[in-house]
């Protein structure tokens, strides 16, 4: 059985006091883990403060939850300094790095090592913010555990089993798989094979879906395909007033996409980031149109429900951490707020019924719903979080999965893995 010790450390690290939750071994964090493997966050909207909510009461709700999270979540977009670009846009994280996320209103930080010399990179990159801030010891780094996950996912493909999504569970030092019932017990089976029964937790899943049915959350259209989606945002790439929105939402580059209603071409896509049937993974979905109309692009607006009101939202960098509270929008199940999951899972899109077939999208960003969920047409629709009465972009809906006709899980692409891969900025 594994096992766990923690204990709290006071380190000084020049003239800075910084505290640290020691854990050894490979550690387990018995009782904070649901039945459907969504760690327990402290201070984070459950689902039962919004019953009888209205949506705008909703959002004001969790408004509330976001702006405490705001020393937090600071400290989360300060850490990204640490990080570098890699292949897709996708962070390279330093070698003793294994995650962070946001409990009862602190950044937990985990590293390999607590000693006051590693430590000394993240207390000068933090500042004033490890005030909010606690690191733990753990036993793998993040960059350790997603090789051994990525070795067996694609084990995993060349057998012919699927996946609905799979990540490193940072809470734990693990790893997290969910799958279809046919499939559970085949990938319980290959991870005890392969010597990583210790490390992977399985859950059982239903498959997951793409949904595609001048400010974020306007309703738009592709000429060719005659599909609805959400628009994400308006920003700029390549020098040229651009559309942000999700790769699955156009078939190929040179399509025109319209506003609903509209009997001109409101944009063409130049970029298109979504895997087909020749080319089955991709680092993230997204889709960037070159604005050809005489439409003004806002600065990125993302309306709330009943107010009339545009509310600006920005560009700023934030830090994807598990435990941040997010909001969104879709032009079909309008506004919903969850709960960051994981910042970067392995989505695993397909409508083969067994779930083995599909397309594998790296890099997402992995939400537990607690008010709302979504549905077909909110592809490509807007993620925000709030602090200091600010409104931030998070980036751009790809698609989710059910459990009983109920959204469990959604997925979108980070505008930070958009934003460094491509260059595209929002206004």
């Amino acid at each position: 059985m594994m096992w766990f010790r923690r204990k709290l450390i006071i380190l000084v690290v020049g003239i800075t006091l910084v505290a640290t939750c020691t854990q050894a071994g490979h550690y387990k964090m018995e009782g904070r883990f649901n039945k459907d493997g969504h760690y327990m966050y402290s201070g984070v909207p459950a689902k039962e403060e919004f019953e009888g909510l209205t949506q705008e009461q909703a959002i004001e709700l969790a408004k509330e939850y976001m702006d405490k999270q705001g020393p937090a979540a600071e400290a989360s977009s300060r850490l990204t300094e640490l990080f570098e670009v890699g292949e897709g846009g996708t962070w390279v994280y330093p070698s003793d790095y294994a995650g962070s996320y946001i409990d009862d209103y602190i950044l937990h930080i985990c590293l390999t090592s607590t000693d006051s010399e590693m430590l000394k990179p993240y207390v000068m990159c933090l500042g004033e913010s490890i005030q909010a801030v606690c690191f733990h010891e753990v036993k793998y780094s993040y960059t350790e555990l997603q090789n051994k996950l990525d070795d067996f996912l694609q084990f995993l493909l060349s057998k012919k089993i699927g996946f609905t999504e799979a990540y490193v569970r940072v809470e734990d030092n693990s790893i997290l798989i969910r799958t279809t019932q046919k499939n559970l017990n085949r990938v319980r089976f290959w991870s005890n094979i392969k010597g990583l029964g210790g490390l992977v937790n399985v859950y059982e899943s239903e498959c997951a879906n793409s949904e595609a049915t001048l400010r974020g959350g306007d309703a738009v259209y592709n000429t060719t395909t005659g599909k609805s989606f959400t628009l994400g945002a308006c920003g700029v790439w390549a020098g040229q007033n651009a559309i942000l929105t999700a790769g699955h939402c156009c078939t190929a580059t040179g399509q025109y996409m319209r506003l609903n209603g509209s009997s001109y071409n409101l944009g063409r896509f130049q970029v298109r980031e979504y895997a087909t049937y020749g080319d089955q993974s991709s680092t993230g979905d997204y889709a960037i149109a070159r604005k050809l109309s005489s439409d003004v692009s806002t600065s990125s607006a993302w309306v709330p429900p009943n107010q009339s009101t545009i509310v600006n939202y920005s560009g700023g960098n934030i830090g994807m951490t598990n435990g941040l509270t997010v909001c969104h929008y879709g032009i079909s199940s309008g506004y919903g707020v969850g709960t960051v999951q994981s910042p970067s899972t392995h989505a695993f899109y397909t409508d083969d019924p067994d779930g083995n077939d599909g397309y594998l999208i790296y890099g997402v960003v992995s939400v537990n719903p607690t008010y709302g969920g979504s549905l077909p047409g909110d592809s490509g629709g807007p993620y925000v979080t709030y602090k200091n009465g600010q409104y931030y972009f998070c980036g751009i809906h790809s698609g989710s999965y059910k459990t009983g006709g109920v959204t469990t899980v959604m997925f979108f692409t980070p505008y930070s893995l958009i934003r460094n891969h491509t260059g595209f900025t929002i206004h």
